[in-house]
């Protein structure tokens, strides 16, 4: 005579399909790749002759080297919040504003 499942291998095979339906549905991790552009290094500008007699182009220069640095800081961001989001415990935020609220 065939013998009827306990209540113990009952909940076991429930719990068994229970987790296996939970996993089916979950996508797999997307890692989402910092731009190629950000790990390659830009060259700074190269201070042109004309500023030493021209306030033009001296003041062309300051925005080209000013403008260099924003961009240079920016990739520094996204890569940090990459690896910031693949799970290495690094702070994005400047030093300076960290810095700012102790004395």
């Amino acid at each position: 005579m065939p013998r009827t499942p306990s209540l113990i291998g009952r909940l076991a095979i429930v719990s068994t399909l229970a987790l296996a339906s939970s996993c089916a549905g979950k996508p797999g991790l997307a890692i989402q790749y910092p731009p190629a552009a950000d790990v390659r290094i830009e060259a700074e500008p190269v201070a042109p002759p004309a500023i030493a007699t021209s306030e033009a182009a001296y003041e062309d220069y300051n925005e080209a080297v000013a403008a260099w640095g924003k961009r240079g800081w920016a990739q520094l961001a996204r890569i940090c919040r990459y690896y910031k989001a693949v799970g290495m415990p690094v702070a994005c935020e400047p030093a300076g504003a960290m810095d700012a609220g102790s004395p």
